[in-house]
Parts: structure tokens; C-alpha cells; sequence
């Protein structure tokens, strides 16, 4: 059986995650064997789109890596409308 769609460009390189508390989700992915980890604090982000509307969330973003695979924790710090 071959898949409907376009093929995906390569193996899956990242995993992201919405998390509410960081500090426990990167002490759960340590104690796994994943990190350190590469913390940008409260950043705005600008150019999302979500449901045709223009917005600018304010995340934090967290990566490590796990051999091949980088994980990302992502942190919303309000209530703006995003993919998040």
C-alpha cells in the first residue's frame, strides 16, 4: 500500500512538546537521558499565523538533543490565540 500525500523529505528530526512547566518537563526528559538543554526565555514570536489572523505569542523554547532526534519544549506565557 503506498501512502496518500507528498512523501516526507527524510526521517523525523524533531519532536516538540507543550508543556506548562518546564522545569518538570526537561527534570522528566533528563532523567531519560536527554539534554542539556538550550533555554530562550519569554521570547515574542513574530510572523504566525493562526486561523488567518496575525499573531505574536510569547514562548519559551527549550531543545536538547537525543542522537539524531532534537526535542523541543515549547511554554505559552499568555492567552494569545497560536499554534501553541
Amino acid at each position: 500500500m503506498t501512502p496518500s500525500g507528498p512523501a516526507l523529505p527524510g526521517a523525523i528530526a524533531q519532536h516538540a512538546y507543550v508543556v506548562t512547566d518546564l522545569d518538570d518537563a526537561m527534570a522528566w526528559w533528563c532523567a531519560q537521558g536527554v539534554g542539556p538543554w538550550f533555554v530562550l526565555h519569554e521570547l515574542r514570536q513574530q510572523g504566525y499565523v493562526h486561523r488567518g489572523e496575525a499573531v505574536e505569542p510569547v514562548l519559551t523554547l527549550a531543545f536538547a538533543n537525543s542522537g539524531e532526534l532534537q526535542v523541543e519544549l515549547v511554554v505559552a506565557h499568555d492567552d494569545t490565540p497560536s499554534p501553541f
